[in-house]
């Protein structure tokens, strides 16, 4: 159960991370500023 918990957590992660990345590629706006404080 706890193995599977974390991994859960770690695939959220990524799509978090992913969606950061696409949102700062596609909208260049002052967010860089917000991805350089993450």
């Amino acid at each position: 159960m706890a193995r599977k918990e974390t991994v859960e957590i770690a695939y959220l992660g990524n799509l978090i991370r992913i969606l950061w990345i696409i949102i700062i590629k596609y909208c260049k706006r002052p967010y860089n500023n917000i991805y350089k404080i993450i």
